[in-house]
């Protein structure tokens, strides 16, 4: 198999996803920035972080895969994937940004990263502040689980990265 795996991580879970894999495939991994021309390879899996209803460095990579190359994105968030309402809407930032063809045979994985508020750039640090005034404001029975997960963790650190959901993408690869 003629594979690669990419990544776009800000604060380093999507990072660790995709060297755990490629520690135990043995596929490189590299950060989506550095990796140009992927024609050449069969098989792309795709790490990216999740913010703000976007999915780090995924339009760039897939604006660069073909529909005959297998394609593997994860994408991974604070929120946690097995509410269907959350992988709804993950389902939705990865459709935005990824062309038809590639969508249609691409398998979809969402995982859960974390979360360090003293690791937070300031502008982020910001937006969440914010986007927290915001959510408070919102009565409870109608947050969603993805914001009652950003109010519960808001100013700590977490962390639900569990690398044993590499097994199932493994599998996809082949």
């Amino acid at each position: 198999m003629n594979a690669i795996i990419l990544y776009g991580s800000r604060y380093g879970a999507a990072r660790r996803y995709a060297e755990a894999l490629a520690a135990k495939t043995g596929i490189t991994a590299e950060p989506y920035r550095t990796k140009r021309d992927i024609s050449g390879y069969d098989t792309i899996i795709y790490f990216g972080s999740l913010y703000a209803g976007r999915v780090t460095g995924l339009a760039q990579t897939a604006a660069r895969l073909s529909v005959r190359q297998k394609v593997v994105i994860a994408t991974v968030g604070l929120a946690n994937p097995d509410d269907n309402a959350n992988a709804d809407t993950i389902r939705a930032a990865v459709r935005r940004q990824v062309p038809d063809g590639v969508y249609a045979q691409a398998k979809l994985f969402f995982l859960r990263g974390g979360i360090n508020y003293k690791a937070l750039s300031l502008r982020h640090r910001v937006m969440m502040w914010a986007f927290r005034r915001i959510l408070l404001k919102t009565p409870p029975e109608e947050r969603t689980a993805e914001t009652k997960a950003i109010l519960d963790t808001y100013g700590q650190t977490v962390d639900f990265v569990d690398l044993g959901r590499l097994d199932e993408i493994e599998k996809a690869m082949l």
